[in-house]
């Protein structure tokens, strides 16, 4: 037995045997494995010779990719012992078939690998998940304009897939060694990422020793949000706990997360003289300016020599940190210090949710809003935004010029002298001004270049700073500079100039190559010929600081109407003398993941925790011990609660924050059956609906079936469903644009829904919904089972407050409680012989003497409060006494602020087809001392399928049984009668916490805060 044991060949010696076995699989297999090594050696060449090109220092990049080399044939290793399975498994089958599918899966994995090398050698930065979340439209401008690529760069991504094509055809021959040296490369290569290797925010190499195709792969994974998950409304606890890092924020609301009154500290004041009438705000974002090439302590030199003598005059803070690696998050932030949602607040377009802003409170205090942007301002939907905030829109691709503008846009110079010539500087009304300016961005395209590229370089020959960047990127903001110039001068020159505050800073730093704070570190300057003094501030402020700041000393000089409660989280800017910081600042990268955070002098980056310190006047990161674990439980709360309130509408209390009641428009389905339209029958109109100003809301379903002939089923063609609200006058007041791409099929369905607040299209009678369809690819095509169906809000929206007034049954009880509560209730009988509404608790025994109209009569402006109205025996005559109670609402102006409870489930059904909100009374299963609950579960599931009523309400004790059996649906309660006392007002508060509890009944002869 021992003999035989001994004689079984080893199972690591039969491997050894099939990889050196020409005729086996696995050899074959491990040939394309070696070959596809030599391609990685080739692309990391190839990536050295483009970023050496692009950006010079040959030996820095080489050695990068030499380690980013080793670092990939770790990757190719593992991936390879994933993939041999199959590959073996299908050699068996067919072994030359397989290597051919494999060697063209091969071939194609290394041409995107070249491509993602040639767009990290432009740009400066692995292409990520940021791919997918733009347009055909905005890809293709991106990519024009970006810098030329030069012809060779093409042929030598080319040549890599096409060589690892023809040439892997060949076997290479193994021999007995070869596994072995392999698997001794492949530890080495695995010893030297262990020791190597550094993803902190320490390695500005990271980027450069990065696989590109497993940094792509990896962007879309790149979350840190799994242990929060808010969908189903914030736990008390984990709200509280989030709270308590914002102890100088006196919090509002449980159901508003961020809501808090407003800080009215002005932090500024004291260094303004301002004058009698309300001064003019210029604000001036600046493409790309960061702080490491501008102001005193750059890293490298600076070339903004104006803005820098301007920064000796101003208040100027040294240390700002930007919210995002691209220009998608500057504007909201400098607006409201509004949160990301799910990849930056302007992504939600004109749906976003109600916000407060520096623009709309300056606009409601009589400032004129106007945006000065030579580009596409519909680029990342930034117009919805300006619109959105009221304000007009100047230049937008109104010129097409070549001497003017660049594939972005208007050149900075250009846009600033047409824009003087469009401000009417007489006018009595104060202006806020903003400018965003492109011309520092790729391709670097300028006038005279030469000129400033010429200057930069007699700069660089200076004793002093060194310098980094190429001439042709860096010598940009030399131009922007004296674009900069410009523009002071014009204004200078204008009336009002001496009541004028300008704001500058930059979008983020354009050299995204960067330590990880660099990235975000922007200058911030404040400066106004009303200034008593320049000062610079070493503390660290963000881009959240600037509106809380303004808004404060506009308010604390002028009469100013401000909002009492506010959402932005920041207090403002800090103006100490010495370096702290104190500020909150998310951050998003390029991939619109939020991966870092500056909480005071704490940063999370990539899920590490580090402090910053301020050393020679530079920023640092050194590694912090997290206790508790306190930094990242921040974080990770933040970001579940930032996109919980923007995806629930929850920033601020508005008419329109609560789920919208949605009533379904009956006949608006269109069915073509097989009809065949070509270009020439575009844009094809699917729905034209007037529309009604009651509407709150609009939700458009929409689907279709595409057939086309095989010649035409390819990819790359595109159709686009249009959305549009067109007023009275035929001016466009809502545009969506929705792309349906990739026809790789001969029948194509497609599907969407679309929601649109009235809030945000401002409708009026008289207006149309238009969807419709056009013909991007010119082709011929067969549509068939359009269907549409559009759903109109109601208008309903729940108060601010829950807590409403119980069994308000008097005029007199009326006038004290709508004072103290946004809701009463009130119990009704219906009478057959009279046809009126009676104010009655007990039909039987109560003695109708007060009508519902006179009782309505004596109410003191009887809409501004909402109503529960208990309709006694709705159950019988309901259609009378819903016609009753429609016209009482119209004839009081109480519109739609009411419910009509009953529980009988036929007279609700009845009183929903006349558009009335409706509230199913449940039996209460806490009186009994044996319940069957199944029955009564049972019972309510069959009754609200066949009514969807509106809510269901019941006394207090239903609470938990109501949101576990019925979560989606809204819930009334009544917690009666009940003293005033500490236990029953805390059960008040805690009920009003709960995201399903929309009203809560008390005989409290005062309201409750919660």
């Amino acid at each position: 037995m021992k003999e035989n044991f001994m004689q079984k060949p080893h199972r690591c010696g039969m491997l050894s045997n099939m990889l050196i076995d020409d005729k086996s699989p696995l050899h074959g297999f491990l040939s394309l494995t070696i070959w596809a090594a030599i391609t990685v050696v080739l692309t990391r060449l190839f990536e050295t010779l483009f970023v050496t090109y692009y950006f010079g220092d040959l030996f820095s990049h080489f050695v990068n990719n030499l380690l980013g080399m080793c670092f990939d044939f770790v990757y190719l290793t593992l991936a390879s012992v994933v993939v041999a399975v199959p590959f073996y498994f299908f050699s068996r089958l067919s072994e030359k078939k397989t290597l051919l599918v494999f060697r063209w899966l091969y071939a194609v994995i290394a041409l995107v690998a070249m491509f993602l090398v040639g767009y990290y050698s432009q740009a400066g930065i692995p292409l990520d998940r940021v791919f997918f979340m733009y347009s055909i439209e905005e890809i293709i401008e991106i990519i024009s304009s970006s810098q030329t690529t030069a012809w060779w760069m093409w042929i030598c991504i080319a040549i890599v897939p096409v060589f690892l094509f023809f040439l892997s055809k060949n076997k290479l021959k193994i021999r007995k060694m070869t596994p072995v040296c392999l698997m001794s490369a492949f530890v080495v290569c695995c010893i030297l990422r262990v020791v190597f290797y550094d993803s902190s925010v320490n390695n500005p190499n990271y980027y450069e020793q990065s696989d590109k195709i497993c940094y792509f792969l990896k962007s879309f994974g790149q979350s840190w949000q799994d242990d929060y998950n808010f969908d189903n409304g914030v736990p008390a606890d984990d709200l509280d706990k989030f709270r308590s890092y914002f102890l100088e924020n006196e919090f509002v609301e449980a159901e508003f997360p961020f809501l808090h009154k407003e800080n009215d500290d002005d932090v500024l004041g004291r260094f303004f003289d301002l004058g009698d009438e309300k001064p003019n705000i210029v604000m001036i974002v600046v493409e790309g300016l960061g702080r490491e090439n501008s102001g005193r302590y750059s890293k490298y030199i600076s070339t903004t020599p104006f803005l820098d003598s301007l920064a000796d005059h101003s208040l100027y803070w040294l240390n700002c940190m930007s919210v995002s690696q691209r220009t998608a998050g500057v504007l909201p932030a400098l607006f409201g210090a509004l949160p990301f949602g799910r990849e930056g607040f302007m992504a939600y377009k004109r749906n976003a949710p109600e916000f407060n802003s520096l623009p709309k409170i300056l606009k409601n205090n009589g400032y004129k809003f106007s945006f000065y942007y030579g580009g596409k301002a519909d680029f990342d939907n930034m117009s919805d935004f300006i619109e959105l905030n009221g304000g007009s829109q100047y230049f937008a691709e109104r010129y097409a010029s070549s001497d003017q503008r660049n594939e972005w846009g208007l050149y900075d110079k250009f846009l600033f002298s047409e824009a003087a010539k469009c401000i009417d500087f007489q006018s009595e009304t104060p202006r806020f001004d903003l400018y965003m300016t492109l011309t520092s961005h790729m391709p670097w395209d300028y006038p005279d270049r030469d000129k400033y590229m010429d200057e930069y370089s007699k700069m660089t020959s200076d004793e002093g700073k060194t310098h980094y960047y190429d001439a042709l990127s860096t010598a940009s903001y030399l131009y922007v500079d004296e674009a900069l110039e410009q523009i002071f001068n014009a204004y200078r020159d204008k009336p009002g100039f001496e009541n004028t505050i300008f704001i500058i800073t930059g979008d983020h730093n354009y050299y995204l190559y960067n330590y990880v704070l660099e990235k975000y570190h922007v200058p911030l300057l404040i400066w106004s010929p009303m200034l008593k003094e320049n000062r610079y501030f070493p503390a660290v402020a963000s881009h959240r600081d600037v509106a809380p700041s303004l808004v404060n000393l506009l308010s604390h000089r002028y009469d100013m109407a401000v909002p009492d409660e506010v959402s932005w989280l920041n207090s403002g800017l800090d103006t100490a003398s010495m370096f702290q910081s104190t500020t909150f600042s998310p951050q998003m990268d390029a991939s619109r993941n939020m991966v870092n955070m500056l909480y005071h002098d704490y940063y999370v980056d990539n899920g590490n925790v580090y402090k910053i310190e301020y050393v020679d006047n530079q920023l640092k990161l050194v590694e912090a011990f997290d206790s508790g674990n306190r930094m990242m439980s921040l974080f990770k709360l933040y970001k579940a609660m930032d996109k919980y309130v923007c995806d629930n509408d929850l920033l601020i209390w508005s008419d329109s924050h609560d789920a919208f009641e949605w009533l379904r428009l009956e006949n608006q389905s269109v069915m073509l059956t097989d009809t065949i339209v070509t270009d020439s029958d575009f844009p094809l109109t699917v729905v034209d609906l007037p529309l009604d100003a009651d509407y709150n809301a609009l939700k458009v379903h929409f689907s279709l079936d595409f057939l086309f002939e095989e010649k035409d089923a390819k990819e790359g063609l595109s159709l686009a469903l249009v959305t549009k609200i067109v007023d009275v006058t035929g001016k466009t007041v809502y545009y969506g644009c929705n792309e349906i791409r990739s026809f790789d099929e001969l029948v194509k369905h497609y599907e969407y829904t679309e929601t649109i607040k009235r809030s945000n299209y401002r409708c009026s009678n008289g207006s149309h919904l238009m969807i419709y369809l056009w013909n991007w690819g010119d082709l011929k095509m067969g549509i068939t089972n359009v269907q549409s169906n559009i759903d109109i809000s109601t208008g309903f929206a729940y108060p601010k407050s829950k807590i409403w007034a119980h069994r308000v049954n008097s005029p007199e009880q009326a006038n004290v409680k709508k004072k103290l509560f946004d809701g009463i209730e009130v119990d009704l009988a219906y009478d057959i012989d009279s046809g009126e509404l009676f104010v009655s608790h007990d039909v039987e025994k109560d003695k109708m003497r007060l009508t519902f109209r006179q009782y309505l009569q004596m109410v003191d402006n009887p809409g501004d409060v909402y109503y529960w109205l208990d309709v006694k025996n709705l159950y019988d005559n309901a259609d009378a006494i819903c016609d009753t109670i429609l016209s009482l609402a119209e004839l009081y102006g109480f519109g739609n602020r009411f419910f009509v409870e009953s529980w009988d489930g036929g007279a609700l059904k009845k009183a929903r087809t006349k558009g009335i909100m409706t509230s199913l009374w449940v039996d209460n299963m806490a009186e009994k001392s044996n319940p069957d609950t199944a029955q009564w579960l049972n019972k309510y599931s069959r009754i609200i399928a066949d009514v969807n009523p509106d809510a269901l309400s019941a006394e207090y004790r239903m609470w938990h049984p109501l949101t576990r059996f019925f979560p989606e649906m809204n819930i009334h309660l009544w917690h009666t009668p009940a003293d005033f006392t500490v236990e029953n007002a805390n059960l008040t508060r805690e009920m009003c916490h709960d995201g399903h509890v929309k009203v809560v009944l008390v005989d409290y002869d005062k309201s409750i805060s919660y």
